[in-house]
């Protein structure tokens, strides 16, 4: 993956986050539905860092 590639993917995956936060945080959201959201966030900060850790 090049770097132009490598920082579209953070991106997205920045966006992502902050999506699955917002749902995670929302108060008419069911529960389970809440933690879903904020795990799913948790994994992709860790596929960031991970992508980031691992630059060419």
């Amino acid at each position: 993956m090049n770097q132009e590639d490598r920082a579209k993917v953070v991106e997205n995956y920045y966006k992502a986050t902050n999506a699955l936060m917002e749902i995670g945080t929302t108060d008419n959201i069911p529960e389970e539905l809440k933690q879903l959201a904020i795990n799913a966030s948790c994994a992709t900060t860790k596929i960031i860092d991970y992508i980031n850790s691992h630059r060419e």
